[in-house]
């Protein structure tokens, strides 16, 4: 079982290290830090804080260096706003999120890209952001076969391992299908339709794998358990219907082609449903690729999930529980943590 890495935690790291560049920042994130300090610590603050937060204005004094660092927060949220987004894609718990880290990236990195020009004071953090992202997801883009993605010489910072089943995911979520791979991968056509070749050929693998998996399943007893008849005589073909012929069946691979050709057409000329929604209404449509998408959309873009079992643990995990047995404490965590289902 191959072992994937948690997309959030990479990113975030990516976010720590534009945020180490920042130097012209640090002031301002000093006074955000102090006042949410002294807004958790002082009820006298907090009660004027709320009591005026609809009309809050701030003393003539400090006027004009409030108005420089309310400019620089908002060019702060402007340029971290698709970052949190993106994190909060890759957390969910009932949703399909193996479909986004492809899309997420290359959305980021576009966004770095436009934004760079019209900054006035997070050039440096925009910068550090870009050569973090190529830097820690640089595998993605060198799947993409993005140009100036090579990897750098010596160890350098981790980096996100990339499976082709992130493609595939993406392709077969209807929210996207190849949206990103015609308007975030920065290819020329022909080098685009190369790679959305590519990507279908493994999806066809994945399906043809699918295919003799269930054919295995469905056959029957082994031919020892079956009692045999008595060979029959073989039959005449009649000379009258000599000119008949039954055409074979497509392959297994055309199948797949074919089913995936019909998705795409149909995603592109309607609006998309939720994911989950839209493979239960169309499962039997495309049987082989409903299989698919069940695989890989079970993987998890991140441990966020698994990490908030601990916090719904609460007093099961203290140390005068620790004589509980593990099916037990298994049990319990699971009716807690599903008591709304």
């Amino acid at each position: 079982m191959e072992r994937l890495s948690c997309f959030t935690h990479t990113l975030q790291l990516v976010i720590k290290d534009g945020l180490k560049e920042a130097s012209g920042l640090s002031g301002t994130l000093t006074k955000l830090s102090r006042t949410a300090s002294l807004l958790h610590s002082s009820t006298s603050f907090k009660d004027r804080f709320e009591s005026c937060f609809g009309d809050a204005t701030i003393p003539s004094a400090n006027a004009p260096r409030w108005n420089s660092t309310l400019k620089q927060l908002k060019e702060l949220i402007e340029v971290l706003d698709p970052f949190l987004e993106a994190t909060d894609l890759t957390q969910g718990e009932k949703t399909v999120t193996a479909s986004v880290v492809v899309p997420c990236v290359l959305s980021l990195h576009c966004h770095l890209q436009e934004i760079r020009g019209r900054v006035r004071y997070c050039g440096p953090l925009v910068r550090a952001l870009a050569s973090s992202l190529k830097t820690r997801f640089t595998e993605i883009f060198q799947a993409v076969k993005m140009p100036g993605c090579e990897p750098a010489e010596g160890r350098g910072p981790t980096k996100f391992p990339f499976t082709t089943a992130y493609f595939i995911a993406s392709v077969l979520d209807p929210s996207f299908g190849f949206q990103w791979l015609k308007h975030d991968v920065q290819l020329d056509s022909d080098d685009k339709d190369q790679l959305m070749t590519q990507i279908i050929d493994c999806i066809k693998a994945e399906g043809e794998k699918q295919m003799i998996s269930t054919a295995d399943t469905a056959a029957g007893p082994e031919q020892g358990d079956v009692p045999v008849s008595p060979p029959e005589a073989p039959q005449k073909k009649l000379r009258m219907f000599s000119h008949y012929s039954k055409t074979p069946s497509s392959t297994n691979s055309r199948s797949v082609q074919a089913q995936l050709t019909a998705y795409l057409d149909l995603i592109d000329n309607q609006a998309s449903d939720p994911c989950f929604k839209f493979w239960q209404q169309n499962k039997s449509k495309f049987p082989v690729l409903y299989q698919v998408a069940t695989q890989v959309f079970s993987i998890p873009a991140s441990s966020a999930p698994i990490e908030r079992v601990f916090s719904h643990g609460g007093i099961f995990m203290r140390p005068h529980r620790a004589r509980l047995s593990c099916s037990m404490l298994s049990n319990l965590m699971l009716l807690k943590c599903n008591k709304d289902v």
